[in-house]
């Protein structure tokens, strides 16, 4: 039960009648039934329990690979490939692929890679060794035909260029061509 029967005074005729003093109207006694809502509920039938199933065992035929031998690893280098982008692109990632391993070779003092401002399809490598045997180890190598090998990509035949110097000067060059005295 929501709420109680009762009863209340309403505006109209009824069997029970009576006017109001204060407004003058007739009101008559109603009676208000009860409300009721409907409660729905689990009802325990058996409590809980377990119960024994035998279940069969499952087979089936299942291919075993076995181990012949352990894995072994070999170092096979394979070179970058470059699909996309422009020739100009891929010459200079190619250039720039080689600075690292270049750098590790024996003899290497230095190995630059320059593109010029005004001509984005000229690049200039400037390499230091340490003897001229060392650069032509390079130059016998695989990875100098690497450099070759992008002469595919060019328009213009490559121009190489060896330059050697036998010796280099600083600032004091500068100053004493330009005629300052310096203290120091």
């Amino acid at each position: 039960m929501v709420e109680p029967a009762h009863t209340v005074w309403k505006k109209g005729r009824g069997l029970i009648e009576k006017v109001d003093n204060t407004t003058g109207e007739i009101i008559c006694r109603v009676e208000v039934p009860a409300k009721y809502k409907t409660v729905k509920r689990q009802v325990m039938v058996n409590p809980a329990r377990t119960r024994k199933v035998e279940i069969p065992a499952n087979f089936k035929t299942v291919k075993v690979r076995k181990l012949v031998s352990e894995p072994q690893e070999r170092r096979i280098p394979i070179p970058a490939e470059y699909q996309t982008g422009t020739k100009t692109t891929r010459v200079m990632q190619t250039l720039l692929s080689m600075i690292e391993p270049t750098l590790q070779e024996k003899g290497c003092l230095n190995y630059q890679v320059f593109q010029d401002i005004e001509d984005e399809n000229v690049f200039s490598l400037i390499k230091e060794w340490e003897t001229r045997e060392d650069l032509y180890h390079l130059m016998k190598s695989d990875r100098f035909g690497v450099l070759f090998g992008t002469k595919i990509l060019l328009t213009e035949q490559q121009n190489i260029q060896l330059h050697t110097i036998s010796h280099s000067e600083g600032i004091e060059a500068v100053h004493a061509t330009r005629g300052i005295i310096c203290l120091e």
